[in-house]
């Protein structure tokens, strides 16, 4: 799930691969879309905020500066839109891979 939803925050951006994961804090742009990431993952995915954090070398407490910041920008329509479409991509990924609701997974043989 993390690398789907850095890969997604990676194109939204326009920003090469390992961007993300630079050990500095590094340019705005990088930087904005790590929180972005980190958020995403968070408030939409629920990972914690400790996992967010180590998944992009951070601690907890900048995953939790992220997802405030993040929030706080979301009152800009242009970055709320662009939020939006981000989250619909994942929401639909997250979809794609869970197993539909009252469908059973089967174990051993057959009954």
């Amino acid at each position: 799930m993390v690398e789907f939803v850095e890969q997604v925050v990676l194109r939204a951006f326009g920003l090469p691969g390992d961007t993300l994961r630079h050990p500095t804090r590094g340019r705005q742009t990088p930087a904005r879309a790590r929180q972005v990431a980190m958020y995403l993952l968070h408030v939409r995915v629920g990972v914690t905020l400790t996992a967010c954090g180590r998944a992009f070398g951070r601690d907890r407490s900048t995953a939790g500066h992220a997802c405030r910041r993040v929030e706080d920008l979301r009152e800009m329509s242009h970055i709320d839109g662009r939020l939006e479409s981000l989250e619909a991509a994942i929401d639909r990924w997250v979809a794609i891979r869970r197993p539909s609701v009252g469908v059973r997974p089967r174990r051993g043989g057959r009954r």
